[in-house]
């Protein structure tokens, strides 16, 4: 009897399991990639020989990538929440399985002291109908793989939350007499923790060490004939206002909430300190055009808060 189509799939994108710290989070991540072992190949010269030898030299293990989805329920975002705010990393380590598409592992990876070294927190957009998802790179320090012993997987032990839209957010500047109620655009925000990789002695794989955090830009786009106040700020800044060290007379301090789908309930709260306009670009002119004429800030951030 022939085998069924199912059972000849030996693969499935859509099937994998991933555990962090005991805790089965496959419910909540939408992809993975990474976490495998990198090895440099470096070319020698030997003697008067007209061809170089090759051999392996540094290992390294290629960061892991995840997408999540943002929801009250998800235990990471605690773990971001300490990092960004109290600057208290963790040590992080898990498994990830690959399974067919009966849900049946066929390859397996594990990882230990993975230290969060990126944090992505997605672009919104009003006109927009996709589910927001925060976005994890991970740095392990040790890692290990092996074949798939045909058991089934994890998929997921927690009910799925409801995640949040991209198109439901609000954004508030809190001085220079901003407004930003007709803003239909943020752009992506990435924070980076700097890893400084540490050899030691006669081990394979560097050790990391968390360093300083950095900042992402923050960029929106607005209408331009509801762009006057910011338009009034920026000119302040770049054309007007004499340069001073710490920021005073120019600085705010502002907030971006995500909004559940009724717009009125807030969900999440991303708190900026020492904003600040850098740059104003407005949408190239192009004659016989309809489309509505728009503007993009760009502003520096001193530092952010995480706030549930």
């Amino acid at each position: 009897m022939p085998a069924s189509p199912v059972s000849n799939k030996s693969y499935a994108v859509s099937r994998f399991g991933v555990v962090i710290d005991g805790v089965d989070l496959t419910s909540y991540v939408k992809n993975v990639e990474g976490g495998l072992h990198k090895v440099e190949s470096t070319k020698e010269q030997v003697g008067s020989y007209n061809h170089p030898t090759n051999h392996l030299a540094t290992r390294t293990i290629e960061p892991i990538t995840l997408e999540v989805g943002l929801c009250k329920a998800n235990p990471i975002i605690d773990i971001v929440e300490k990092i960004v705010n109290s600057r208290q990393h963790k040590r992080l380590s898990g498994e990830i399985f690959h399974a067919d598409a009966n849900s049946k592992s066929r390859f397996e990876q594990d990882f230990k002291n993975a230290m969060i070294t990126e944090i992505g927190f997605p672009a919104l957009d009003a006109a927009g109908k996709d589910l927001a998802m925060m976005k994890l790179k991970l740095q392990p320090e040790e890692a290990s793989f092996r074949a798939g012993d045909g058991s089934s997987i994890p998929m997921g032990s927690e009910k799925p939350q409801k995640t949040w839209q991209n198109n439901s957010f609000r954004l508030e500047i809190d001085q220079q007499g901003a407004v930003t109620t007709h803003v239909t655009k943020v752009e992506a925000l990435t924070i980076g923790v700097t890893a400084k990789a540490i050899q030691r002695g006669g081990f394979l794989l560097p050790e990391y060490m968390p360093g300083q955090i950095k900042m992402p830009k923050l960029s929106i786009h607005v209408p331009l004939h509801h762009a006057g106040s910011l338009i009034k700020w920026f000119e302040k800044v770049a054309a007007k206002h004499k340069a001073s060290a710490d920021g005073a007379g120019y600085e705010s301090t502002g907030a971006l909430t995500f909004l559940d789908t009724t717009t009125k309930k807030d969900l999440y709260t991303i708190k900026f300190e020492g904003i600040a306009p850098e740059q104003m670009t407005i949408v190239k002119s192009e004659g016989g055009s309809a489309t509505l004429k728009t503007c993009k800030f760009d502003f520096y951030l001193t530092n952010l808060q995480l706030n549930k």
